[in-house]
């Protein structure tokens, strides 16, 4: 593997990693 290529997708997966992380706080807000 390149490593550009790694580190693009490890910045994708902190990107999902945030989102969900946002969706989660708003449920508990939301609740």
């Amino acid at each position: 593997m390149k490593p550009r290529h790694f580190l693009t997708l490890m910045d994708l997966n902190a990107k999902e990693l945030k989102r969900l992380l946002a969706r989660a706080i708003k449920l508990k807000t939301m609740q």
